[in-house]
């Protein structure tokens, strides 16, 4: 899934964390709009290996869940019924210079 490298990318060029995540859930939220995908369908989660997600040579992390609901069912959205539970990852390197 594209979602998750986009946000991957756009997560390690930012100026700090805070920042870093609020830009890789909106990258992630823009590419999966682009292929019909709601907002409430996704889950944006980041990791690092280190303590500090944006100092050089860190490893950030990106995974993208998405619910794909069942289409034309006729049933309450109470009922939550999905077609699949899609998971991509994507990792980026911060780099030394930004």
């Amino acid at each position: 899934m594209g979602a998750a490298d986009q946000a991957a990318k756009v997560f390690v060029a930012q100026p700090d964390e805070a920042s870093g995540r609020a830009a890789a859930e909106q990258a992630a939220v823009l590419a999966l709009a682009d292929y019909g995908h709601s907002v409430e369908n996704a889950r944006v989660e980041v990791s690092c290996d280190r303590g500090n997600c944006m100092a050089a040579g860190s490893a950030v992390t990106v995974t993208v869940h998405l619910s794909v609901p069942l289409p034309f069912v006729p049933f309450s959205k109470a009922f939550r019924l999905n077609a699949s539970q899609l998971h991509a990852t994507a990792t980026q390197i911060v780099g030394r210079f930004r």
